[in-house]
Formats: structure tokens, C-alpha cells, sequence
């Protein structure tokens, strides 16, 4: 009998329980909404039509980014359903990874509000998480802005299938100002996507200890492009601004190993009053190898930036000694496709007739293939040659001597045999002309021919 009481008196009190939980969870549900919308690893931005009350979803989206960023979940997606302007910086320092996308079939942009001149997204996510900005445009909007337009702080950022554009870099910027800069341990930003396009972005701000750029990596930084277009970008008036910049500080790196850097306007000021470089340059190293790292391999394609003047102003070495001071390095093989232009501050001389140009990096060994995909952006006054000398496989510049109507294209150097393979046929009855060197010291060659099978060929052993 004390059983069956005890029975029913449980079934009495379940019955209970299960009558509060439904009741509660009836008076709960809006706020609920909410909270569950912000474990879901998709929320929408729509800055026309929503509001940071709503929850979050496709049909009640929420009208800021920054409030999708605390709602949004670890490994969750920002889609945005509109056009987002900004009249005030956009901090995204939030310890997840996260994905900010157009709706499907859109590219919907991030827009510089047109009074609003300060830097414009700040990223400061957590170590080992990332964000991806994907199939949108962010838009300076023509603001002639005085400082950054994307600061990445010791976090990684990827750009894919995004389009920058319209951004401009003041007389009155910040140093070293940048339109996306990559800045501090742990910093990577990644340029990818076959449709990126980086382009119509302006620079007038000068600067010669350091010169603003489209994009840049400052202390400890690292800027990857990996694919897509940066173009019709444009150095203006008296700047002396970059298309990338490098600094020098705690070994920042800047690596290529795809995508296009061609068809930007350099018609700035390249010059200080000494007559040295300072900018004006397509791809431009402040310091040494020693102090930062330029690293080639794939199809990188860095050629056709000109100056005012036409003449090609691409990758520029900033070196202070012909050998072993500033140098690209070769990571894996240059790829068809590829096309490098290079000059240097210092170029061959007859006291200085070789100039580092590239060394194998990380393991990889330089082949005379590798030189191929390198072209003298002073073409008149050095060539790209393959030197093997002592076992140092480098890519170096070479003095170009002129043969009647012949010029230099090619020189390999295997010990002390040097083949030189010119445009067009030669003849060639002494080498006055000529200039040797062994071991910093002038050497006399011990034999000359022109090879009988090609006689564009020139083989002198030392």
C-alpha cells in the first residue's frame, strides 16, 4: 500500500516538472531566439533593412558587422545582404575564425564613408584562428584618407575573390601608411583567388625613410600572393609610394608564388636629393637580405610597371654591395607563366661586373631554368645571368657588352668556363671589351670561340 502512494506520487510530480518546462519555455522564446542564433554558424548583415535587435537569420539580420562578430559562431560565416558603409573604425578582435562573404551571386561592399579619413578595419583576431574576407569589394570610396585602410595585427587574414579599390593615400598620411598592411608576430595577410583584383588605388603621400605602399609588410609582417591582379594602381605627384613595401625591422617577408603585379602607374618621385632610390617602385626592399626576405617560386608575374619616362621600375634591390647583401630567394622552381623584372642600386660595373640577383632558399637549389623567368629592368646596362661559380648557383646581373647589332640575352657560368649566348650570330676576333674576375681578382681568359654549331654562342674559359 506504501508502494502504490509512493507511485503515484511520483508520477504526479514528472507530470509536474514537465508542466513548468513547457510553460517556461512558452514566456522565454523571443529572448531564447536570440541566444540559440548565436551558436549558428551563419548570421546576415543587412545595413538597409536590419537591426542589431533582430536574431541574426536571413529574415530578421542584424544591420552592423560588428554585431554579427559577437554573435557569430567559432568556424561561422557573415554574409552580407546589402552595401555596408563605415564612418568609424571596424575592429574585429574576436578570438574565433571567421568567414565575411556577399550573398550568393553578389559582391556587396565594405564603403569608406566619404568623411571619414582614419584607419578604416583594424583585425586583432586570437593565434590560430583566421579571417576570411570572400567575394566582396571593400571601397575607399576616393577619401583621401591619412591612414591605414586595413591594419592586420598579429593575426591571419585572407583575401579571396575580393576586389580593393579606390583607395587613397593622403599628403597628410601616417608613415609607412598602407592600403593593407601586415604588421606583428604572427601576422600573415594571403592575397588569393583568380577574380582578387587590387586596383585604382592611389598613393600621393611621401615619405623616403618609409614610403607608403598598397600593400605592405611592416615588423615581423608576412604578405603572401599566392594569385589574383594588382593594377592600374597609381603613384602620384611628388610620393614616392610602392606597390609593396618590405621594411627592415625583426625580418618582416614578403613571398610570390603566383598572381600579377603589371600595369601600375609609377609617376611619383623615385629620388632623394642624393640621387638614390627611395621608392617609386613596384616591389620595393628597404633593407638587406639579412633584415627581410622577397621569396619567388611558381608564376609570379612582376613586369610591365613603368615610371613616367616608360621604363620599367619593378622589383628594385636595395643593396649595398654587389655580393651577398640584397637578394630575392628561390623557394621551389619558377614556373612557365612567371616573369620577374629586376634592378638594383648597385649595378654591374667593370669593378663590380656580377650582382646578386637571386639564391635557392629553405633547400632549394637554383638551376639555369630558374634565371630564365628574370629580365633586367635596365636592359641596356645588364642582363641576367646563371652563375655557378665554387658551387654558388645565384641568378646574378651582368654587364651587357654590344656586339655590332648582337646583344648579351643569356650567360651561364659553370667554374671557370662562361658560355655567352647572344640575339644574333657573331663574329669575333679578340675579346677587348671584356671584363673578368676570379675571386675579386681581374683574370686573363686562357681560351675564346664562337661555337661553330651555334654561333650565337660565345665559350671563354678562364
Amino acid at each position: 500500500m506504501v508502494m502504490a502512494i509512493h507511485r503515484k506520487r511520483w508520477k504526479r510530480f514528472i507530470v509536474l516538472m514537465l508542466s513548468l518546462v513547457l510553460t517556461a519555455s512558452s514566456f522565454m522564446a523571443p529572448g531564447m531566439s536570440r541566444n540559440v542564433q548565436a551558436e549558428e554558424n551563419t548570421v546576415y548583415v543587412d545595413a538597409v533593412n536590419g537591426h542589431d535587435e533582430n536574431d541574426g537569420s536571413i529574415d530578421s539580420p542584424f544591420a552592423t558587422i560588428g554585431k554579427a562578430l559577437t554573435e557569430v559562431a567559432d568556424e561561422g560565416t557573415i554574409i552580407l545582404l546589402s552595401d555596408v558603409t563605415l564612418n568609424a573604425q571596424l575592429t574585429i578582435n574576436v578570438a574565433k575564425s571567421v568567414t565575411i562573404q556577399s550573398e550568393e551571386n553578389e559582391m556587396h561592399a565594405i564603403i569608406r564613408d566619404a568623411n571619414y579619413r582614419d584607419s578604416l578595419i583594424q583585425v586583432n583576431i586570437s593565434a590560430g584562428k583566421t579571417l576570411i574576407f570572400k567575394n566582396l569589394i571593400i571601397n575607399g570610396n576616393d577619401v583621401q584618407a591619412k591612414s591605414y585602410g586595413i591594419y592586420n595585427s598579429s593575426s591571419k587574414t585572407i583575401f579571396e575573390n575580393v576586389e580593393i579599390r579606390n583607395h587613397y593615400i593622403a599628403t597628410d598620411a601616417a608613415a609607412g601608411a598602407a592600403i593593407i598592411m601586415s604588421y606583428g608576430n604572427g601576422s600573415t595577410v594571403t592575397i588569393k583567388g583568380d577574380q582578387t583584383k587590387i586596383h585604382q588605388n592611389t598613393i600621393a603621400y611621401r615619405n623616403e625613410s618609409n614610403p607608403a605602399s598598397i600593400l605592405g609588410a611592416g615588423t615581423q609582417g608576412v604578405l603572401e600572393i599566392e594569385d589574383g591582379w594588382i593594377t592600374d594602381n597609381e603613384v602620384t605627384g611628388n610620393s614616392n609610394g610602392v606597390i609593396v613595401g618590405v621594411g627592415l625591422y625583426q625580418n618582416p617577408r614578403f613571398q610570390m608564388t603566383g598572381g600579377s603585379i603589371t600595369g601600375n602607374r609609377l609617376y611619383g618621385n623615385e629620388y632623394n636629393a642624393n640621387g638614390e632610390t627611395v621608392g617609386n617602385v613596384a616591389v620595393y626592399m628597404r633593407g638587406t637580405a639579412a633584415q627581410a626576405r622577397f621569396e619567388f617560386s611558381g608564376t609570379p608575374y612582376v613586369y610591365d610597371n613603368l615610371n613616367a619616362e616608360g621604363v620599367q621600375h619593378n622589383v628594385f634591390l636595395k643593396n649595398a654591395a654587389a655580393r651577398d647583401n640584397a637578394y630575392l630567394s628561390i623557394i621551389a622552381a619558377m614556373e612557365e607563366g612567371a616573369k620577374v623584372g629586376v634592378y638594383a642600386n648597385i649595378m654591374p660595373t667593370v669593378e663590380n661586373p656580377i650582382v646578386d640577383l637571386a639564391i635557392g632558399y629553405g633547400g632549394y637549389e637554383i638551376t639555369e631554368d630558374d634565371a630564365e623567368y628574370f629580365e633586367s629592368d635596365l636592359e641596356t646596362t645588364a642582363s641576367v645571368g646563371y652563375d655557378n661559380h665554387n658551387g654558388k648557383k645565384k641568378v646574378v646581373l651582368i654587364p651587357v657588352p654590344r656586339l655590332e647589332s648582337a646583344w648579351l640575352d643569356k650567360t651561364v657560368v659553370d667554374g671557370k668556363d662562361i658560355t655567352f649566348i647572344f640575339s644574333d650570330p657573331i663574329v669575333l676576333e679578340n675579346l677587348d671589351g671584356f671584363y673578368f674576375e676570379v675571386g675579386g681578382q681581374a683574370a686573363v681568359p686562357v681560351s675564346f670561340e664562337v661555337d661553330a654549331d651555334d654561333n650565337r654562342k660565345l665559350k671563354v674559359t678562364l
